[in-house]
This record gives C-alpha cells, sequence and structure tokens, in this order.
C-alpha cells in the first residue's frame, strides 16, 4: 500500500516579519520621495504664481503711466484734481491716462482715470459672503479705475487686485529741473486751480512679504513736455 506525502512548503512567522518590516521600509521612502516632489512641485507653481503677479502689476503700471496726459479732473463738489496727483491720503497716485481701448465701440472718451492704493481685497457686491471671507487689515496694490475722468457721486469705480500681501509702497518723481520729489504737485495748490504739470519719471521701490524689495524706474507719458523740450534743443 502506498503512502502519500503530506508535507507542505511555507513561510515561518519570522520571514513574514522580516518582509513586512523591509516593505515598511522601502514604502516610508518612497513616499518621503514622493513628498519632497510634490512639496518642490508646489513651491515651484508658487513661485511662479507670484512671479507672475508681480510682473503684471508691474506692466500695469508701466502701461498706466507711459499714457500719461494733461487732464485734470473735476470732482463732485466743483473741486479741481490735478491731473497727476500723489498727495492725497486716499490713494498712492492719482492721474488721467490715454489709450482706454473701446473694442464695443461705446460712445465714450478715450481718456480714463485711474488711481493706486493699499488696503484690503474689494467686496463682490453679488457674494454676500465675501464680507466675512475678507481679511480688513490685508494690505494688497490695489488699481481703481473710474467710467469718466469727471466722476459722479454715483460712480464707485472698478476696483482689482493688482499685487498681494504688500507690506510698504515708496514713490518718487522727477521733474523737469532733473530732482526727485517725494510729494507731486510740488506745492499745494488751491482745490479750483487747474494743475496739469505731470513727472518725467515715476520710482517706485515696493516691499512685498514673499518678494521682498523690488525697485523700479517708469518713464511718463509726457509727450508735451519732451516735444517742446526737443524742439528747444534743436534751436
Amino acid at each position: 500500500m502506498l503512502r502519500r506525502g503530506s508535507s507542505q512548503a511555507g513561510f515561518t512567522l519570522l520571514e513574514v516579519l522580516v518582509a513586512i518590516a523591509v516593505f515598511a521600509v522601502v514604502a516610508a521612502g518612497v513616499y518621503r520621495v514622493l513628498s519632497a516632489m510634490v512639496e518642490s512641485q508646489d513651491r515651484i507653481i508658487s513661485h511662479s504664481r507670484d512671479l507672475r503677479e508681480l510682473q503684471r502689476a508691474l506692466w500695469v503700471m508701466e502701461t498706466d503711466l507711459g499714457q500719461l496726459v494733461m487732464r485734470d479732473a473735476r470732482e463732485p463738489n466743483d473741486d479741481r484734481s490735478p491731473a497727476f496727483i500723489a498727495d492725497k491720503d486716499d490713494y498712492l497716485l492719482q492721474f488721467t491716462r490715454q489709450g482706454w481701448q473701446n473694442p464695443l465701440l461705446f460712445r465714450r472718451s478715450d481718456l480714463q482715470r485711474v488711481a493706486y492704493s493699499l488696503g484690503p481685497e474689494p467686496l463682490d457686491p453679488d457674494d454676500k459672503d465675501s464680507a466675512h471671507e475678507r481679511d480688513k487689515y490685508a494690505r494688497h496694490l490695489l488699481r481703481h479705475t473710474w467710467s469718466a475722468v469727471d466722476p459722479m457721486d454715483d460712480d464707485n469705480g472698478h476696483v482689482q487686485v493688482l499685487l498681494r500681501d504688500v507690506e510698504e509702497v515708496e514713490l518718487s518723481f522727477l521733474n523737469e529741473k532733473g530732482d526727485w520729489k517725494k510729494d507731486w504737485p510740488e506745492k499745494k495748490l488751491d482745490d479750483k486751480e487747474h494743475s496739469r504739470l505731470l513727472p518725467e519719471a515715476v520710482r517706485l521701490v515696493i516691499k512685498t512679504k514673499k518678494k521682498g524689495r523690488i525697485e523700479r524706474l517708469f518713464q511718463t507719458g509726457n509727450v508735451v513736455h519732451k516735444e517742446k523740450v526737443g524742439q528747444e534743443k534743436k534751436r
């Protein structure tokens, strides 16, 4: 009578524990590598986004200041606001620019009143929860525009965030004599007086939490004065 073999090959408990330990070590190493790659990618994406935001903000300012025109504004109370002013508490800068694009051919001027300020993100009138989510102590670089150079009482304008988390902004202005000034106009004017003087250049020093200190020099669109200076030099 034949006898059947009943022996079966298998793993001991010690071998199973060793295999699990090796797998855990390998898995932990792979997780750390993948986690570092994801974090690095997130930092690169964040840095790229911040850089694009900064480049866009500087490009917008360069475009605005390059289109300056000698057009002062009439306030709703019939006071005059200079063509370029930088000594008001409400705004860092306020001026009139040309070249406002009109692709839909509305019946309006191509001149536009523009201002820059520091403040929290503007409220969305269509979003009732935006007031609760907004940080009222945040300081962002804001761009204000109005539908007319001489705004009416009910014209609150349009506000957009150009650059987030701005700690400090310093501005100085080059006059026709080649001197840098902290305020513009250089002297205090009467509220009824027309003032259409424009600086030759604007120097911006801006400090952000992520990018540190950035300095930029903008040449203004003071076309009338530059043409006059050129004619005088030819003589």
